[in-house]
């Protein structure tokens, strides 16, 4: 068994800039050795290759990371709850209101900070009906 052209042939992985498959020899790290250059490894992308399928095991369990998350999210909803309240404090200053401006970039503080409460609730809710299945 050679090391050319031969014994890659048909082989996915393996070829050239050309097309075809490579005539130089790589050595034991994947590295094209020194007779040429016009090695270049072919592999999909991440993105293109297909994710299998969730069992139904996994379709109801929490993860890991899931998990952590859950237990964490109690704290995130009342920090971003405090958070919404000091926006509504401020959007209701009345040195605040009296200034267009400023009245304008608290009350976008003010929505962002709504948004963000109410995503968690519904990360919350997810997780939540997750955890009952799993129990269940």
């Amino acid at each position: 068994m050679g090391g050319g052209a031969q014994d890659r042939e048909g082989t996915p992985g393996w070829k050239c800039r050309k097309g075809r498959a490579c005539r130089n020899d790589r050595d034991q790290h994947g590295r094209h050795d020194a007779r040429g250059s016009d090695f270049q490894a072919v592999r999909p992308h991440a993105g293109s290759l297909p994710r299998p399928a969730p069992t139904a095991a996994s379709a109801r369990r929490l993860s890991y990371r899931e998990r952590r998350e859950w237990e964490e999210m109690e704290g995130r909803i009342l920090a971003a709850e405090e958070s919404l309240a000091d926006e509504q404090r401020a959007v209701a200053d009345p040195v605040v209101a009296t200034d267009a401006e400023a009245l304008a970039e608290r009350w976008q503080r003010l929505e962002a900070a709504r948004a963000e409460v109410e995503l968690l609730y519904a990360r919350w809710a997810e997780l939540e009906s997750k955890l009952d299945r799993e129990i269940g």
